[in-house]
């Protein structure tokens, strides 16, 4: 670190990055990762002992290659802090999450993950939240709301203002009905549950952040947009709604890269890079 940051404003913008009114200076910054398997690039391979993801993953990654914060670490040329588990919750006190091929290995949640950051912690840092996803496949038949799950982050970002952090970015949910898991015949009626969840999680997270920015002026706040701009990325793949990966015999696909999902549930790394270019200039003047 090279130093206190100073927040000279404030800003929240919802965005794909067209426009970027907002400026911090913040040198010294390293960029720290809450979240899930969106966003996990080795965490849950180390507390398997390396049992998961399985080796058709790149290097413990839940893709096939770096995730996106890996590319936008480089880009930006920041070190990285990655707290995120595949299978990772907002809070396990309202749902519980898991990882493991059986998803029968807890893990912990973000409320967790800042608690184990929060000894690290410096002002300088830029912080970005990733998670929800998870909360509505392990909460469904609990009937845990988008709003809940929004008010979890939202408790984290607080829990790390106190603190005094002031950069904060938040990341909406891509639309999880689109997910290939939702290409069997069995769960295709799953799917109008989890768009409407999709879209109120989407809604509440917007807002809560609208009222997190007006109750501290000081912070900065950045939302990124990932469900619209996953739904614009997806033109530019040839196969947007197949998986590379075969789950049952372990085999890609030949061209993985003309692929949006590597598996029912995950991203390849070509569109992690893509994430990262986007998310870069929402966070390139954060991270000088």
């Amino acid at each position: 670190m090279h130093g206190i940051a100073r927040v000279l404003f404030s800003c929240l913008t919802v965005t794909l990055a067209t426009a970027l009114p907002c400026e911090r200076s913040n040198k010294g910054a390293d960029f720290v990762v809450f979240g899930d398997s969106w966003s996990d690039n080795g965490n849950t391979f180390a507390l398997t002992n390396k049992a998961w993801p399985t080796a058709a993953y790149y290097q413990g990654r839940f893709s096939n290659g770096p995730l996106w914060l890996e590319y936008l670490a480089e880009s930006q040329k920041v070190d990285l802090q990655d707290y995120a588990f595949g299978g990772a919750t907002t809070n396990n006190t309202l749902v519980q999450g898991y990882t493991g091929s059986a998803s029968d290995i807890a893990v912990p949640s973000v409320i967790d993950q800042v608690a184990t950051y929060l000894p690290h912690f410096s002002p300088n840092n830029v912080h970005a939240f990733w998670a929800g996803g998870n909360d509505v496949f392990f909460g469904l038949s609990a009937g845990v709301t988008g709003d809940q799950v929004a008010a979890n982050l939202l408790s984290s970002v607080e829990k790390l203002s106190l603190s005094g952090a002031k950069a904060f970015l938040l990341f909406q949910l891509p639309a999880l009905d689109k997910l290939p898991y939702f290409g069997t015949k069995e769960n295709i009626p799953l799917q109008p549950l989890f768009a409407k969840w999709t879209t109120d999680f989407n809604t509440a997270l917007t807002t809560r952040a609208a009222a997190f920015r007006a109750q501290h002026p000081d912070a900065a706040v950045q939302i990124f947009d990932t469900h619209r701009f996953i739904d614009s990325d997806l033109k530019g793949y040839d196969n947007a709604q197949v998986a590379c990966l075969n789950a049952t015999t372990q085999q890609a696909c030949a061209e993985p890269d003309k692929h949006v999902y590597w598996d029912a549930f995950h991203f390849t790394t070509s569109v992690h890079k893509d994430i990262a270019k986007e998310v870069g200039k929402l966070v390139k003047d954060w991270l000088k």
